[in-house]
């Protein structure tokens, strides 16, 4: 087998137009499908920015002369991503090539789609329900509840077909990249990342507890906790809930339990971006309240809010990205009971 490596500064990624810190080349030859006399080849083009991943891979047959391109991109702020298969993936062809494409997009795991963080993710885009004058936007997802100790998030891939394939095509891949031929693709989770903003640290971080109930939090999610059993209830994802560029930046600020419910401040540090989110764990219902863009906006560390006298009130201090103080107050008994009147689906 040869391989060479080409490495270029070069100003656009592939299919995304944005600006791209290089461009790596690989291309490799070899008899991958089995015959000694045709040497196939497999090109691989990997643009890197500070925001995103995008590979390109153009594999070519050389006892068949078939052709096989396929495209990812992995955004920086996104536990999720998905690879499109398309239509002549399914030919016997490619069989042999399939230990080194796994290789190039870092197939190694294969998962269930069980796994509790995974599945709360992707159960959270097919349950998102329309807001109302108080929430920008409700998740309603079905609680499932685990026996502890509460599983370590795994990095790995599983396949989706058919419908659900279709609707997360439609989440992750740009309408004018959409293959036709596409039945079928593979999402890749990177669940690690719950605590690359903490470094070497890769444990839960209990926030709360009271008698037999714990609140847990990783950099981007939120566990709940009763007894020997265990629940997600919250994970950040930057096309489902917003969220930093990156997950190396912690999305998660002040985290409060006031009445039974909780209070999450979500934070996009680098973009200067606040929400807070009251979730109901015993339901699993999470609102994303409506908030002023004068609250939104500006440094994480310049908010506070509390509930005080019937009313959430929440602080937005000066500096220099905010000229003035802000100060916003609900009726944080009309939330409570607005989100307790949803329901999650069955």
């Amino acid at each position: 087998m040869t391989l060479f490596r080409i490495l270029c500064i070069l100003p656009f990624c592939f299919t995304t137009g944005l600006p791209a810190q290089h461009i790596e080349q690989y291309f490799i030859s070899g008899h991958f499908g089995g015959s000694q006399e045709m040497l196939d080849s497999i090109v691989i083009d990997r643009a890197i920015s500070s925001v995103m991943t995008d590979t390109y891979v153009l594999a070519k047959s050389g006892e068949s002369r078939e052709v096989l391109h396929l495209n990812h991109t992995h955004w920086n702020s996104e536990f999720l991503s998905l690879l499109q298969l398309p239509g002549e993936w399914n030919s016997p062809s490619w069989d042999p090539y399939q230990p080194k494409i796994d290789s190039i997009f870092g197939l190694d795991e294969k998962l269930t789609g069980r796994e509790p963080d995974l599945r709360w993710l992707i159960q959270a885009y097919s349950h998102q329900l329309n807001g109302d004058s108080l929430f920008h936007r409700y998740y309603a997802v079905p609680q499932e509840w685990h026996p502890t100790p509460i599983l370590p998030p795994a990095n790995g891939w599983l396949t989706l077909n058919g419908e659900e394939f279709s609707q997360f095509q439609e989440h992750f891949i740009p309408k004018n990249s959409h293959d036709s031929s596409a039945r079928a693709g593979l999402m890749q989770y990177q669940g690690k990342n719950h605590f690359l903003a903490w470094g070497k640290d890769s444990t839960y971080r209990r926030v709360w507890k009271k008698r037999n109930q714990r609140l847990w939090q990783t950099a981007h999610g939120l566990i709940w906790q009763k007894g020997n059993q265990y629940t997600w209830l919250f994970t950040s994802n930057g096309n489902l809930t917003g969220g930093p560029q990156k997950l190396s930046f912690s999305s998660l600020s002040q985290i409060q339990v006031v009445d039974g419910l909780i209070l999450l401040h979500h934070v996009a540090p680098v973009m200067q971006w606040n929400q807070l989110f009251l979730i109901d764990p015993e339901t699993g219902i999470v609102g994303d309240i409506d908030l002023d863009e004068e609250i939104k906006i500006g440094e994480f560390d310049k908010l506070a809010f509390e509930v005080k006298q019937g009313e959430l009130v929440i602080l937005r201090s000066e500096s220099k990205f905010v000229p003035q103080s802000y100060e916003a107050r609900l009726d944080w008994e009309e939330l409570k009971t607005r989100l307790r009147q949803m329901n999650p689906d069955p």
